[in-house]
C-alpha cells in the first residue's frame, strides 16, 4: 500500500531541480490481504473523501492497522501496487 501526500520543501525542491512548492511524494506503508487490494484496485484509490467506502470494521485486522497507519499523518490518497514475491 502507498500513501500519498503533497510535501512543500524548499530544500529538496532545490536538491532535485524541482520548483519551489508542493510534490507528491509516494511512501510505502505496508502490505495487505488480496482481499483488501481487490476492493482497493476496484475503487481506484482511497481518498479522504472516499474512505467511508471501505468500511475499515469489515476488514481484517491486520490489513485495518496498516490503512490506520497509512491515514494518520497527512495524506492525498491511498493506492495499491501489485508486485511479484521475491522467493
Amino acid at each position: 500500500m502507498l500513501r500519498l501526500r503533497y510535501l512543500s520543501d524548499i530544500y529538496l525542491s532545490k536538491v532535485t531541480s524541482h520548483f519551489a512548492g508542493d510534490m507528491l511524494i509516494m511512501e510505502e506503508i505496508g502490505e495487505v490481504s488480496e482481499l483488501t487490494a481487490r476492493k482497493i484496485l476496484k475503487m481506484g484509490e482511497v481518498t479522504p473523501e472516499t474512505l467511508s467506502a471501505l468500511n475499515l470494521n469489515e476488514l481484517p485486522e491486520e490489513d485495518r492497522k496498516v490503512i490506520e497507519r497509512a491515514i494518520s499523518g497527512e495524506w492525498k490518497a491511498l493506492k495499491v501496487v501489485r508486485r511479484e514475491k521475491d522467493d
